[in-house]
């Protein structure tokens, strides 16, 4: 994702990347090199990269359960943060973050590129009533590198992949107010270092009283990540239906009020979400997608997580904040 994200915040000559750190500079060297950005510095020390590149942006795109305040210090320092999704491992740790980036008063955005798809804008412009339902899936087979597959470090697949579902259902449906789920490792359990869910579903309850479910598997096909969705709204339907492979474009069906409109998704949802982030940096306005955005639905997708230790019993959000 930091390669995606250099590439973007590069493209049209809008932003530079002047440094890079990794967990070791020899990581950083060779992100430098696969992405070609060869005008910028690797570092393995974050503070001496704040120090002497002197970064007006910062796109933090690691894996959650390494955040040990990097964010806090940028923010403090009046540094722009554009976040990966989870923002963190912990809510507190996120909320640490999300009160940094306030206080600072910079841009804080989180990578939710769900929300730049064509169908999600689109849907925006109507002239809709209340959503009432939404059920949303990330469905694939991914192997996944050690941190991922790491319960400790990423938090499992609800909170890594399917929080894209678990946004988008907030997005449309407003506050969450209870969860109640499951979760279960049915197809990895011979595997030592495989400590995350490989099934796993939610129900969200609303303030407005809609519902919601999101599923994930990584049981499913290999080669290919499922993430689509469906909304109920007033008098109308929105469908969006992922092919879960590249090389096919997703397809997306609107119904509303009698009409029926259907399209093929064309545009590049990662771009569009950085060139939001950079407008808000340059214009000086919030982002589309702020970083408390990132801290809420957090808290919802660790409480699937309670919910599925208590049994599937009903966790309380306390009003959600969003």
């Amino acid at each position: 994702m930091g390669r995606t994200h250099a590439r973007h915040a590069e493209a049209g000559g809008r932003a530079r990347v002047v440094g890079v750190c990794g967990r070791s500079r020899e990581a950083a060297e060779r992100m430098i090199s696969e992405a070609g950005l060869a005008h910028a510095a690797a570092f393995g020390d974050f503070q001496r990269m704040l120090d002497e590149v002197r970064p007006e942006v910062l796109v933090a795109a690691v894996p959650p359960g390494v955040h040990a305040g990097e964010v806090e210090e940028a923010a403090a320092r009046g540094i722009h943060l554009f976040l990966e999704k989870p923002v963190a491992r912990t809510v507190e740790r996120a909320a640490a973050q999300v009160e940094a980036i306030e206080r600072a008063g910079v841009v804080g955005q989180v990578g939710y590129h769900f929300r730049f798809k064509d169908a999600v804008r689109r849907f925006a412009r109507e002239e809709a009533g209340p959503g009432t339902l939404f059920q949303g899936r990330f469905w694939c087979r991914f192997d996944g590198p050690a941190w991922w597959r790491d319960g400790r470090m990423s938090g499992g697949q609800m909170a890594e992949q399917a929080i894209h579902l678990l946004d988008l259902a907030c997005h449309f449906l407003g506050e969450p107010v209870s969860v109640c789920g499951h979760l279960a490792n049915l197809e990895h359990g011979g595997e030592a270092d495989y400590s995350v869910e490989d099934t796993g579903v939610a129900l969200i309850r609303f303030r407005s009283g809609a519902l919601a479910t999101v599923s994930c598997s990584n049981a499913a096909v290999r080669g290919r990540f499922v993430g689509d969705f469906r909304l109920v709204f007033r008098d109308g339907v929105l469908d969006y239906e992922s092919s879960g492979d590249g090389r096919v474009a997703d397809r997306a069906r609107l119904q509303h009020q009698g009409r029926e409109e259907e399209w093929v998704e064309e545009g590049n949802p990662y771009r569009a979400e950085m060139e939001a982030f950079l407008d808000a940096v340059e214009q000086g306005r919030p982002s589309p997608v702020p970083a408390r955005v990132g801290l809420e639905t957090l808290r919802l997708a660790l409480a699937v997580g309670e919910s599925s230790r208590q049994g599937g019993r009903p966790v309380d959000l306390n009003g959600g904040g969003r």
